[in-house]
């Protein structure tokens, strides 16, 4: 029975000496953007990061986190009213050129942070919910290790509803973002 062990140990360690690595880019992105349209009454500056894993093939996956300050208006006496977004997505993407450059759309689930404090601290929000988004862009290499990128992205909240047989209801808190960053390929 020992034996037998020590073959299939033997046997993984030769096939993984034998595989190739796999050919694909890290890419980190620093981002800033503008809310538009939705729920957004005036457009707010946000500000993001990424990374992502990019194969040679069309598809690849990203984490991106992004924080708009002041969303929900002015700074009043008990602080800012912010949305902060972290989602994990599946990226499409078609690569374009030698460069780096990739057409792709995206879309995912995540964590979407509501913030809205009071001065008197009681109608204070400070809310946790899982949301969705999607949308479309374009990288654009400059070299080997930098490029622009650009993106349009649709965010909704998802809370739990018991008005149907699913339990899941798209909230109605929900905006979109344009963003433009520097990204850098490892």
């Amino acid at each position: 029975m020992n034996h037998q062990r020590l073959y299939a140990v033997l046997a993984v360690l030769a096939l993984f000496s034998t595989a190739q690595p796999a050919a694909a880019d890290t890419v980190l992105t620093a981002t800033v953007g503008r809310t538009f349209s939705g729920d957004v009454e005036e457009g707010h500056t946000s500000y993001g990061a990424a990374i992502g894993f990019l194969g040679e093939g069309v598809f690849g996956f990203e984490v991106e986190g992004t924080y708009t300050p002041h969303f929900f208006g002015p700074d009043n006496q008990g602080g800012t009213s912010n949305v902060t977004t972290l989602m994990g997505n599946i990226v499409l993407g078609v690569p374009i050129g030698r460069n780096k450059s990739r057409l792709y759309a995206t879309g995912g689930v995540g964590l979407m942070k509501f913030r809205v404090p009071d001065a008197d601290a009681f109608f204070d929000i400070d809310r946790n919910d899982f949301g969705v988004n999607a949308g479309a862009g374009v990288m654009v290499g400059l070299g080997e290790r930098l490029g622009v990128r650009g993106d349009v992205r649709y965010f909704r909240d998802v809370h739990e509803s018991t008005s149907n047989d699913l339990d899941v209801d798209f909230g109605g808190f929900h905006y979109w973002r344009g963003a433009v960053g520097v990204t850098f390929h490892f």
